[in-house]
């Protein structure tokens, strides 16, 4: 077996978080291309709502919030085992004003950005928390369905995430 050896140690670190950055606006690039993957659904008394509930990893999460122009109020599923939020903290604290939070594990999340936010609200649903984000927001800001993490039970509880973000929004646009 041959074994290849890089020496990165020229590799400067701002390169290198510049590749990071790249690589990830290319990763929005190319999901925007996928049906309810960064999707703007509708813009509703001044606030937008992004449907990205194809979004089932964690970069995938970070990268849509990241491209945000205002404050994001941001609903996540969490599961019952989650990977380390750690390394959403610094974005979390600079774009996100609220989280809307539903699933086994949402005390972990909580934890995680106590000290991030001011707003963190336990809901049941997607389409409860579209509902009581618009509520808690003002004009001007981003209600965003990530969640972060597949539906491990979706066989099971058959829930579509699609439909009841969409339901939502036609209840508060009375288009139900």
């Amino acid at each position: 077996m041959k074994k290849v050896y890089r020496d990165v140690s020229g590799i400067r670190a701002e390169s290198l978080k510049d590749q990071l950055l790249k690589a990830r606006k290319s990763v929005v690039l190319d999901t925007l291309k996928i049906e309810n993957h960064y999707e703007l659904i509708q813009e509703h008394k001044g606030k937008l709502f992004i449907n990205d509930c194809n979004a089932i990893d964690l970069n995938a999460c970070m990268a849509t919030i990241d491209q945000q122009k205002g404050n994001v109020l941001w609903i996540k599923f969490a599961p019952p085992i989650e990977r380390d939020l750690n390394k959403l903290k610094k974005l979390v604290s600079k774009k996100v004003k609220g989280i809307f939070c539903f699933g086994e594990g949402v005390e972990n999340v909580f934890s995680t950005f106590l000290d991030d936010l001011e707003l963190f609200v336990r809901i049941k649903s997607v389409e409860e928390g579209v509902i009581v984000a618009d509520n808690y927001s003002q004009e001007g800001d981003i209600i965003i369905f990530s969640p972060g993490s597949p539906n491990y039970n979706f066989f099971e509880s058959n829930v579509d995430w699609n439909k009841e973000f969409n339901n939502a929004l036609a209840l508060l646009t009375n288009k139900k």
